[in-house]
């Protein structure tokens, strides 16, 4: 069951058409607003106690105006900081449907980003638009929750010129009103202000009331309220009454509490018996329509008594046009619920629980448990959470399961397994581990051998070993909860095997990685969960690719792009691209793919992807020999890597990419003064991080060569030993100058470009730099495949002709047009080409086109030739 959006939220309240006008407050609120390119101030602040029109005053505003403005009526239960900002996108929706599809893919995600991720995506989305919107917030004052206030903090102090924020109150909120004030970027409007002027009062009076009263009791019901709307109200309603106007008014006294008290009551006393009983028995909800109110009545004359109520003004407002929703004033709903909780005639209870069964009938899962909750019935609460646990997970609303659960007894949540996971992963989501445990060790004594549950402990327990670094029982844990969980439960299977997946990646044992993963995308398929099933092909292809299956990986990433368009883990297809084009020396496209990322993360305020991208930006600009960009670039990640907060494992490979950096820059002694703080080498490639070739390099630099082949011999071993195929060639290569004479390191050269040339390696050779040349030329002269070393040499020198042994071409053909060649020479159609490489028939001929230039050839048949002569294929 997908629970609805009250769409009450997103609308403002109806204005009557007898509402007083305030042309005063709203030249007020007109002030400064608009400048030519966008809004004059960031914020309007409407704060005062209930009663004063704050709402009335901005709906009225907001109608008049020419501006677009989304509207967001604030309730208790939006103190979660995930259904805020699934409501808040919801209003901006309503005034322009386009915005926020990208934040919206963000809270579906199965494990949503921090918020403030969230909200970054949400205001450069708005910045695009750049279509002047309003978004105003009402009552306002119920969030109590600080990281609300903290994303709306951030909103302010980011906020576009197209956006302005309008938060009514009756309170001023925790956000910084000094900054705002001092910078003149808001305009407040308080108590004082909202009173009632002697000439509003009349207003209200004698036409919107339709009373004929004297000025002077006009005057004096407008003093001794203070001008305070709710108060003038009360005494117009209660005047209805009394033939002795003028007594009363010389009797009436709006500031004593016990007098409003007694008028309150007042006005409930002159209704109907009916009209009484319909009153208390829908004074529990904050919002009313006509079935939910003959729910609780047990009758049938909701609508009927909702218009009746509305005609006789009746501290009633409608919530929409269309008559179907209203809500009660909050002093008198305050009343109304004060009378019933004193009443005999209804129970509570009772009605609560009416409440709860309507809205879950109809879909609104939150208010059906508070309502729950409310009625004291913890089975049926119980039962209700539970059921709307795995869909508050899915949407990342962790605050509000962990307000229900801390409004349960302690004694209730010991009786249930289930209510203990669900809780423990509330609690694990939150940060609260140690907490989680002891809900865990207390679901492990209610299941006992019920295999079902014991296999959701063990998912539960692979997640807390993950939050806690533990990889060791990561691993363990998830092998037992893929063994307990039944074949059914695709969710926790596909989420469990996914990370057993990773961590596997991340240790470079790639055929364990494979099997999990491969567990893990059907069951992901299943469970519609796009995240999982994108990121388990993500890590599918990146096993490839550690395998040294580039072209297959590529393929397999390229694909990707559309399915994750939307998904916090784009940035990390656009970074493996990008560093499969750097290793094929198409410095454009792998510059094109960094920035894809780069942006792409920034959006999403992922810090980690950004550190990620910056770094193999540094290794793109020294790739095209701009040093000293690359060093600039270089320090960027590393501000960006201690802005916030950043993973240990990406630090240590921005340490070990400034220790490559300085041995490929001749500053040696640098380098190993970083590397003596180092307590593990690791390796800043994105697919042979585990490896550490770093301390192989630094040796060789240093002139250790001895030292350098025993490690690198190690190294191959490992690598040869877990299918690492990537890391191999560039051991390899590495092996060829550690070699202590030429005839090894020719055969060490021979071995990494056999098992490279099929894929088109290019920067693990040329990055090794001048030390390889002269054994490259030698290979070359020795007729062992002389275009590819080619290649090689034109990637490590960086443009220009070579005259490598017979292979003399004006410009070396890229990797894909080698390919290209290769199909072409095999006598395939251009159409076939490109089904194979699939490619688009129109890049195919371009590709063709470029060949032919650079073989100095006009057509296929030239180009065979051509191609055969220079041993291209």
């Amino acid at each position: 069951m997908n629970e609805l959006l009250l769409r009450t939220k997103l609308n403002p309240p109806q204005v009557p058409p007898s509402l007083v006008t305030r042309p005063r407050l709203l030249d007020r609120l007109d002030e400064g607003l608009i400048h030519t390119q966008g809004f004059g101030r960031k914020v309007t602040l409407v704060s005062a106690p209930p009663g004063y029109g704050k709402t009335s005053l901005v709906v009225e505003w907001l109608l008049q105006g020419e501006c677009a403005y989304a509207w967001l009526a604030l309730d208790e239960q939006d103190n979660d900081p995930v259904r805020f900002l699934v409501y808040l996108v919801a209003a901006l929706q309503g005034a322009n449907e386009t915005l926020g599809a990208e934040t919206q893919a963000l809270l579906v995600s199965p494990q949503p980003p921090p918020p403030e991720m969230v909200m970054t995506t949400l205001i450069n989305e708005i910045s695009l638009q750049g279509v002047p919107l309003i978004l105003a917030l009402d009552d306002y004052h119920v969030i109590q929750l600080p990281p609300i206030h903290q994303q709306l903090a951030f909103l302010v102090e980011h906020q576009p010129e197209c956006l302005h924020l309008v938060i009514l109150s009756r309170e001023d909120p925790p956000l910084p009103l000094h900054l705002l004030r001092a910078r003149r970027q808001m305009v407040e409007i308080h108590q004082d202000e909202l009173r009632f002027s002697p000439e509003e009062s009349a207003d209200f009076f004698n036409r919107v009331m339709g009373m004929d009263l004297k000025k002077q009791d006009i005057e004096a019901l407008q003093q001794r309220t203070e001008g305070w709307i709710t108060g003038l109200q009360l005494a117009a309603l209660s005047l209805r009454n009394h033939a002795a106007v003028h007594e009363f008014v010389r009797s009436f006294s709006g500031s004593n509490r016990y007098v409003l008290d007694y008028l309150f009551e007042e006005v409930f006393q002159q209704q109907t018996d009916e009209v009484q009983s319909f009153l208390l028995a829908t004074s529990i909800l904050d919002s009313l329509t006509p079935a939910l109110c003959d729910a609780l009545t047990g009758r049938e004359d909701g609508r009927a008594q909702l218009q009746a109520l509305e005609k006789a003004n009746l501290f009633i407002t409608p919530l929409d046009s269309e008559g179907q929703w209203y809500r009660y004033q909050h002093l008198f709903a305050d009343l109304l619920q004060h009378l019933l909780r004193i009443s005999t005639d209804y129970q509570e209870a009772q009605l609560h629980l009416r409440a709860s069964q309507w809205y879950w009938q109809n879909e609104h899962r939150r208010e059906a448990v508070r309502h729950a909750l409310a009625a004291d019935d913890w089975n049926y609460a119980t039962r209700l959470i539970n059921e709307s646990a795995d869909a508050l997970f899915k949407r990342g609303e962790i605050a509000t399961l962990l307000s229900w659960f801390a409004k349960l007894p302690e004694h209730v949540i010991k009786t249930s397994a289930d209510l203990n996971m669900n809780y423990a992963w509330a609690r694990m989501l939150s940060g609260q581990h140690e907490l989680a445990e002891q809900n865990i060790q207390q679901a492990e004594q209610l299941a006992e051998e019920d295999l079902t549950v014991l296999g959701e402990i063990a998912a539960a327990e692979v997640f807390l070993a993950q939050s806690l670094g533990d990889g060791k029982r990561l691993i363990e844990k998830s092998h037992q909860a893929l063994e307990l969980l039944p074949a059914d439960n695709l969710t926790q299977r596909g989420n469990v095997a996914l990370g057993l997946g990773m961590a596997y990646w991340h240790l470079g044992r790639l055929a364990a990685a494979q099997q999990a993963l491969e567990e893990a995308l059907p069951a992901c398929q299943g469970s519609s969960n796009l995240y999982g099933e994108v990121a388990s092909r993500i890590f599918l292809a990146r096993t490839l690719a550690l395998r040294g299956q580039l072209r297959q990986a590529f393929a397999e990433l390229e694909a990707l792009i559309q399915p994750a368009e939307k998904l916090p883990i784009l940035p990390l297809i656009y970074l493996d691209l990008g560093s499969l084009h750097y290793e094929w020396d198409e410095l454009d496209e792998a510059a094109s793919c960094l920035k894809q990322a780069l942006d792409s993360s920034q959006r999403t305020g992922n810090l980690e992807f950004q550190v990620i991208a910056t770094m193999l930006l540094a290794r793109l600009r020294l790739a095209q020999g701009d040093e000293g960009a690359a060093l600039q670039t270089l320090e960027q990640a590393d501000q960006l890597a201690h802005s916030g907060d950043v993973p240990g494992r990406t630090l240590a490979r921005l340490t070990d990419q400034q220790i490559q950096f300085a041995i490929r820059t001749g500053n040696v002694g640098r380098a190993e003064r970083i590397a003596s703080q180092m307590m593990e080498y690791v390796d800043y490639h994105p697919f042979y991080r585990f490896l550490g070739l770093t301390q192989a390099r630094l040796l060789l630099a240093a002139g250790k060569h001895s030292e350098a082949a025993e490690l690198l011999t190690e190294m191959a071993e490992r690598a040869q030993d877990n299918g690492w195929g990537y890391g191999l060639v560039a051991v390899r290569a590495l092996q060829a100058i550690a070699a202590p004479n030429s005839a090894e390191g020719f055969e060490y050269l021979q071995q990494a470009l056999s098992l490279a040339q099929p894929q088109g390696y290019l920067r693990t050779f040329a990055d090794i730099g001048e030390p390889l040349m002269p054994l490259l030329q030698e290979t070359a002269q020795r007729a062992r495949m002389p275009a590819y070393i080619g290649q090689i040499i034109s990637a490590m020198k960086g443009s220009g002709p070579l005259a490598i042994g017979r292979a003399q071409l004006v410009e070396p053909l890229s990797v894909r047009e080698l390919e290209v060649l290769r199909l072409l020479v095999a006598g395939l159609s251009n159409r076939e080409i490109a089904d194979k490489l699939v490619l688009s028939l129109g890049t195919v001929k371009s590709h063709i086109h470029n060949i032919y230039g650079k073989l100095e050839v006009n057509n296929r048949g030239q180009a065979i030739r051509r191609a055969t002569e220079l041993e291209l294929v």
